[in-house]
């Protein structure tokens, strides 16, 4: 598991040998190696049966927001957006096959919480998100539902690149496990924050 972190870290002092000498680990390849390990993220949950979700941020900003529009694998069209009410309150809603109304609570720059209804059935759920450079995001999202007395685990996990200061492209694959379905989808496509 130790060489999970190593990747993950651009600099680390390690001690070597039985003098205890510290060494610097910077390798030139860790941009690469973050990359890779986010693909093969991706392709494990590949493997889970799926059905399809959108994306967003966990950031708030009051009197802001982002919409968005994408094409999914299943040849869907999927609408989405938020709007910040205040510096930590935020509406999501998207629209695909089902729709999601959700409110959003930032509670770190890196992670918000969030609940509201999907597809008439309520939901609880964390998003996530994290920096991998100046203009690339890594994103995600976790809900909970119950339908149909059947639990459901939603899940979403993207990239943003950022083309402007506001227009981004953005994309991942997006499902749900528990509910018996078995299928993947993969979205495209772009955001505009304003």
């Amino acid at each position: 598991m130790s060489f999970i972190f190593d990747i993950l870290d651009k600099e680390k002092k390690v001690e070597k040998g039985k003098f205890g000498k510290l060494i610097n680990l910077r390798k030139k390849g860790n941009d690469m190696r973050k990359t890779v390990l986010i693909l093969l993220v991706a392709l494990m949950l590949l493997a889970l049966p799926a059905s399809a979700w959108g994306y967003n941020t966990p950031t708030v900003s009051k009197g802001h927001g982002v919409v968005y529009g994408m094409l999914t694998s299943d040849s869907h069209i999927l609408i989405g957006g938020e709007y910040g009410f205040t510096p930590d309150l935020a509406i999501a809603a998207a629209l695909e096959k089902e729709i999601k109304i959700a409110l959003k609570y930032e509670l770190s720059s890196s992670l918000a919480i969030l609940g509201g209804v999907t597809d008439f059935s309520p939901f609880i759920g964390l998003n996530g998100g994290t920096a991998l450079s100046r203009d690339f995001y890594g994103m995600g999202e976790v809900d909970f539902t119950v339908n149909n007395s059947k639990v459901n685990f939603l899940y979403n996990l993207g990239l943003k690149y950022n083309l402007a200061k506001n227009l981004d492209l953005r994309g991942g694959l997006h499902g749900n496990v528990g509910d018996g379905q078995s299928q993947v989808s993969f979205g495209l496509g772009v955001g505009l924050k304003y």
